[in-house]
């Protein structure tokens, strides 16, 4: 196996300047360093590829920041974008900041230290990102999911609004239901900023009067779907029907409905926010907007790549559509088909455009 010292006799320098061109601890000139990378590549002293990636300044890999890696469209994300990433030739480091911005910010510093060719980040709330400057001028970076203000960076997003504006309108009107909650995860957070304007649009169409009592704060954790449950119960009765704008607090929901030994949809109808292969094979099969994963991953990737190639992409907003996928927890009729090649079937309905 090749040694350092092995490098530095073909490249006919020192061993220190060979340390100096691989960790950059020193500025070497750009003709030795040119020779020090050839040496290292002929002598195979590390990985060509590593070699390789030294002499053109890329690693072949990208950085992936989520929210919240247990959700199941995040971990849906995460395998669109390493399986489009990897057939471009790269390799996809992921990182959960748990929508802490403090967490973010350490994390895009370490990928950063890692040399990585660019970043793919669902913003945390609060993210500190326009703020500090924490992504250097012009490096090639993509939001996914939501936005940041003031900040001249693309975005892929969906339409929440337009999305839950039709789920909550097929409660009204296609199942006759006037009295509709809704679960947020946070009021001040912008998904649920948008997913509330849809509801709220929704009622306002139907002539039916807002009423705050019916909106509730989840967090978007399964104990805050939990908590939601206790909450509706504590007022002395339910709503119609709720519309759950996150995946972990309908679940959350599900389960303490059915320890409470209220029945969906005979007691209440139910919504949820987002889609996942599961929501077939809970009791009842949940009715949720399905997001369009693969369509979020494969232009997230798209557009980060195009910015490595040199391309400038500015503040451009991508806004992707949804559709809401009717089951039987908000009282329609369903027939499950579950045979083999029929769920693989649905597995990709849920996860495609």
């Amino acid at each position: 196996m090749a040694t350092i010292k092995d490098v530095a006799n073909r490249a006919e320098v020192s061993t220190a300047t060979v340390s100096h061109v691989i960790n950059k601890t020193k500025f070497v000139s750009q003709e030795v360093r040119d020779k020090v990378l050839n040496a290292i590549e002929e002598t195979g002293y590390i990985p060509n590829n590593i070699a390789r990636s030294l002499k053109v300044n890329q690693t072949k890999t990208i950085g992936l920041i989520v929210a919240y890696i247990e959700n199941p469209i995040y971990s849906g994300v995460f395998r669109e974008i390493e399986k489009y990433a990897r057939n471009h030739g790269y390799s996809v480091l992921i990182c959960n900041s748990n929508d802490d911005p403090d967490i973010e910010e350490e994390q895009i510093q370490l990928l950063l230290t890692n040399r990585v060719d660019g970043l793919i980040i669902v913003p945390s709330k609060n993210s500190k990102i326009p703020k500090k400057g924490l992504i250097p001028e012009g490096f090639p970076v993509c939001f996914l999911n939501r936005q940041l203000s003031g900040y001249s960076v693309p975005s892929v997003v969906i339409e929440n609004k337009q999305a839950s504006y039709e789920a909550v309108n097929h409660l009204i009107q296609k199942h006759n239901q006037k009295e509709v909650g809704i679960i947020l995860g946070e009021r001040h957070n912008q998904l649920s900023k948008e997913r509330h304007e849809g509801y709220r649009l929704a009622l306002l169409e139907n002539s039916i009067e807002y009423n705050d009592d019916l909106v509730i704060e989840g967090y978007s954790t399964f104990q805050g779907g939990v908590s939601a449950v206790r909450d509706l119960a504590s007022e002395g009765y339910f709503p119609d029907s709720v519309f759950i704008t996150g995946t972990t607090m309908m679940l959350g929901f599900m389960f303490e409905l059915k320890k409470m030994g209220i029945s969906c949809p005979a007691d209440i109808s139910i919504i949820g926010f987002s889609d996942t292969n599961m929501s077939p094979l809970m009791d009842p099969p949940l009715s949720a907007v399905a997001q369009p994963i693969n369509k979020l991953a494969e232009r997230s990737v798209e557009l980060l790549f195009e910015q490595i190639d040199g391309a400038k992409k500015g503040d451009l907003v991508e806004v992707l559509s949804c559709k809401v996928n009717y089951r039987m927890s908000c009282g329609c009729h369903w027939e499950p088909k579950f045979s083999q090649s029929n769920y693989d079937k649905f597995y990709e309905s849920v996860y495609s455009e």
